[in-house]
C-alpha cells in the first residue's frame, strides 16, 4: 500500500482533533512556513501527474504484448492456422481484436476524462498559514494546509473537512451522480465508496451551497476511487 493511499484509508476514519493532531496543523493558525519544505518534499505538488502521450499505434501494440492472455491467444490462432484449421484461427483473431479494442478504447477514455478533471482544478485557492488568510496557487498546497472554501468555489485538493455550514459538493465529475453531496465532519467508515465519504471533499469538485474549512491530506497523482 502507498503512503498516500494509507493516508486516505486512515483520514478517513479519523475525527476533527485526530486530524488536526496528525497532520501537527491547527485550524486556527494553519501550518508553520518552517513546515512547508519537508512536506513538500515528501508528498510534491498539489497536481495530477499526466504521462506524456504516446503515439497511438505503440499503445494499442502495448496492450498486446504487456497482456500474456492476448499472446496465448495470438500464439493458438497462428497454431490453428498452421494446421489448417482456418474457421478456428478467424474466430480467435475476431475474438482478439474485439478484446483489445474495447480495452484500448476504455484507456483512452479514462485519460480524457483525467485530462478533462485536470481542467477543473482551480488555479488559486484561500489557505490559513501562519495565523494569516492567504490566496496562493493551488498546487503550492501541502498536507495539513487548513483550506477554506464557499459556494461557487471550485475544491482545490483532496481534503478532510474540519467545519462544514450548510455544506453541499457537485461530485457529478468524478461519480456521475447529479445531485449534490451533503458535507460533513464526521469521521467515515474505513473502505468507504467515494459517493460515501461524507467528512471529504475532493479535488476539481464544485461548491453549490454553504462553506467549509478543511485540510488537505493527500498527495496527487492520480483519482482514488
Amino acid at each position: 500500500m502507498t503512503a498516500c493511499r494509507y493516508l486516505w484509508q486512515t483520514v478517513l476514519i479519523f475525527c476533527f482533533q485526530e486530524t488536526i493532531f496528525h497532520f501537527r496543523t491547527s485550524p486556527t493558525e494553519g501550518l508553520s512556513p518552517s513546515a512547508i519544505p519537508s512536506l513538500r518534499a515528501q508528498y510534491g505538488y498539489n497536481e495530477f501527474s499526466v504521462a506524456a502521450s504516446e503515439p497511438l499505434f505503440i499503445k494499442f501494440a502495448k496492450t498486446i504484448y504487456e497482456t500474456p492472455l492476448i499472446l496465448l491467444l495470438c500464439g493458438s490462432a497462428v497454431v490453428s492456422a498452421v494446421m489448417g484449421n482456418i474457421d478456428d484461427a478467424i474466430s480467435i483473431t475476431i475474438a482478439v481484436l474485439i478484446v483489445l479494442t474495447v480495452g484500448f478504447v476504455q484507456e483512452q477514455r479514462s485519460e480524457k476524462s483525467l485530462e478533462a478533471l485536470n481542467k477543473l482544478v482551480p488555479h488559486h485557492c484561500h489557505l490559513l498559514r501562519d495565523g494569516r488568510q492567504l490566496h496562493l496557487l493551488a498546487n503550492e498546497l501541502v498536507p495539513g494546509d487548513i483550506v477554506t472554501f464557499a459556494t461557487g468555489d471550485r475544491v482545490p485538493a483532496d481534503v478532510r473537512m474540519l467545519t462544514a455550514v450548510d455544506l453541499e459538493v457537485d461530485e457529478s465529475s468524478l461519480t456521475g451522480e447529479t445531485d449534490a453531496r451533503i458535507k460533513g465532519v464526521e469521521p467515515c467508515p474505513r473502505g468507504a465508496p467515494m459517493a460515501e465519504r461524507s467528512s471529504v471533499a475532493h479535488m476539481g469538485t464544485l461548491v453549490k451551497n454553504g462553506e467549509g474549512l478543511s485540510s488537505r491530506f493527500v498527495g496527487h497523482t492520480r483519482t482514488d476511487t
